[in-house]
C-alpha cells in the first residue's frame, strides 16, 4: 500500500513539475552569462532590460520565480510571500591578495493577484 501511495505521489509531482517547466523557456535568462557579458563590460543596464523583458508585468508569479531560479537566482517562495518576492544571484568575480570581490544581482518582485506587478533589479559589487 505504501509503495502505491509513494508511486502516485511521485507521479503527481512529476506532472506538476513538467507542466510548470513547459511554460518557462529553458534559455531565457542565465545570470552567469549576464555577469560575463554585461557585468564585466559595464553594460549592466542592458542586463536589467533583458530581465525586465523576460519577467514582464502580468506574468504569473510562479513562472517569474521559476525563470529566475532556472537562471541561477535564489528566490523566496511565492507560497509564503504573496505580495512580494526577493531573489538574488551572487558570483565571485575576482580574488586579490586576501579579499574576494563578489557581484550580486538583487531582484525585488512586487506581486498582485499572483502575478508580477513590478520588478526592481540592481547589480552591486563588494569585497570581503
Amino acid at each position: 500500500m505504501k509503495k502505491i501511495l509513494v508511486s502516485s505521489l511521485a507521479a503527481a509531482l512529476m506532472t506538476c513539475v513538467s507542466a510548470q517547466a513547459a511554460t518557462v523557456p529553458a534559455d531565457a535568462l542565465d545570470f552567469h552569462q549576464f555577469e560575463a557579458s554585461f557585468g564585466r563590460t559595464g553594460e549592466v543596464p542592458e542586463g536589467y532590460a533583458q530581465v525586465r523583458d523576460t519577467i514582464p508585468a502580468g506574468l504569473a508569479a510562479t513562472d517569474a520565480v521559476a525563470l529566475l531560479r532556472h537562471a541561477g537566482a535564489h528566490c523566496q517562495s511565492t507560497a509564503t510571500h504573496k505580495s512580494e518576492v526577493e531573489c538574488y544571484y551572487r558570483e565571485e568575480i575576482g580574488i586579490a591578495d586576501y579579499s574576494n570581490t563578489y557581484a550580486t544581482w538583487d531582484m525585488h518582485i512586487q506581486l498582485s493577484d499572483g502575478k508580477v506587478a513590478a520588478l526592481a533589479i540592481e547589480r552591486t559589487t563588494d569585497q570581503h
